[in-house]
Protein backbone atom coordinates (compact mmCIF):
# COMPACT_ATOMS: atom_id res chain seq x y z
CA UNK A 1 0.00 0.00 0.00
CA UNK A 2 1.19 3.66 -0.96
CA UNK A 3 2.03 6.55 1.15
CA UNK A 4 -1.50 8.31 -0.07
CA UNK A 5 -3.54 4.73 0.49
CA UNK A 6 -2.48 4.62 4.24
CA UNK A 7 -2.61 8.25 4.66
CA UNK A 8 -6.42 7.53 4.09
CA UNK A 9 -6.24 4.55 5.79
CA UNK A 10 -5.01 6.11 8.57
CA UNK A 11 -7.77 9.33 8.59
CA UNK A 12 -10.57 6.67 8.52
CA UNK A 13 -9.27 4.82 11.38
CA UNK A 14 -9.22 7.51 13.29
CA UNK A 15 -12.87 8.92 12.30
CA UNK A 16 -12.44 12.05 10.66
CA UNK A 17 -13.67 13.10 7.26
CA UNK A 18 -10.97 14.40 4.83
CA UNK A 19 -12.47 17.96 5.92
CA UNK A 20 -11.72 17.70 9.46
CA UNK A 21 -8.38 16.06 9.05
CA UNK A 22 -7.80 19.12 6.00
CA UNK A 23 -8.72 21.75 8.89
CA UNK A 24 -6.11 20.17 11.82
CA UNK A 25 -3.30 19.85 9.60
CA UNK A 26 -4.07 23.66 7.97
CA UNK A 27 -4.58 22.62 4.04
CA UNK A 28 -7.99 23.22 2.07
CA UNK A 29 -9.89 19.39 1.67
CA UNK A 30 -8.90 19.26 -1.72
CA UNK A 31 -5.39 19.75 -0.80
CA UNK A 32 -5.81 16.80 1.57
CA UNK A 33 -8.05 15.32 -1.14
CA UNK A 34 -4.99 15.73 -3.56
CA UNK A 35 -2.52 13.71 -1.25
CA UNK A 36 -5.04 10.74 -0.78
CA UNK A 37 -5.20 10.40 -4.59
CA UNK A 38 -1.34 10.44 -5.01
CA UNK A 39 -1.91 13.59 -7.06
CA UNK A 40 0.30 16.16 -4.20
CA UNK A 41 3.13 15.44 -1.87
CA UNK A 42 2.90 17.16 1.48
CA UNK A 43 5.50 18.96 3.14
CA UNK A 44 7.85 17.55 5.75
CA UNK A 45 5.49 19.87 7.95
CA UNK A 46 1.95 18.64 6.82
CA UNK A 47 2.85 14.86 7.22
CA UNK A 48 4.41 15.83 11.15
CA UNK A 49 1.18 17.15 11.37
CA UNK A 50 -1.17 14.66 10.19
CA UNK A 51 1.11 11.76 11.85
CA UNK A 52 0.70 13.65 15.16
CA UNK A 53 -3.38 14.19 14.73
CA UNK A 54 -3.56 10.50 13.47
CA UNK A 55 -1.19 8.76 15.61
CA UNK A 56 0.92 6.72 13.72
CA UNK A 57 4.44 6.99 12.66
CA UNK A 58 6.39 7.35 9.84
CA UNK A 59 6.90 3.60 9.44
CA UNK A 60 3.20 3.28 9.25
CA UNK A 61 2.94 5.60 6.60
CA UNK A 62 5.70 4.94 4.48
CA UNK A 63 6.24 1.09 5.13
CA UNK A 64 5.46 -0.31 1.86
CA UNK A 65 7.67 2.42 -0.13
CA UNK A 66 10.79 1.57 2.54
CA UNK A 67 12.45 -0.70 -0.28
CA UNK A 68 12.94 2.13 -2.60
CA UNK A 69 15.21 4.30 -0.90
CA UNK A 70 18.60 4.86 -1.20
CA UNK A 71 21.66 3.89 1.40
CA UNK A 72 21.70 7.74 2.23
CA UNK A 73 17.76 7.93 3.03
CA UNK A 74 18.50 4.51 4.84
CA UNK A 75 21.20 6.40 7.05
CA UNK A 76 18.35 9.46 7.53
CA UNK A 77 16.20 6.82 8.28
CA UNK A 78 17.75 5.11 10.71
CA UNK A 79 19.05 8.26 12.65
CA UNK A 80 15.21 9.42 12.73
CA UNK A 81 14.54 6.34 14.48
CA UNK A 82 17.46 6.84 16.91
CA UNK A 83 15.61 10.04 18.14
CA UNK A 84 13.47 10.38 21.16
CA UNK A 85 10.12 11.55 20.89
CA UNK A 86 11.28 15.08 21.54
CA UNK A 87 14.02 15.10 19.17
CA UNK A 88 12.00 14.11 16.61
Amino acid sequence: MAFNQRLKEARINARLTQEQLAERIGVAKSTLSGYENGNREPSVAIIAKAMQILQVDANYLYQDEMGNLTQSEMSHMEKYRSLDRHGR
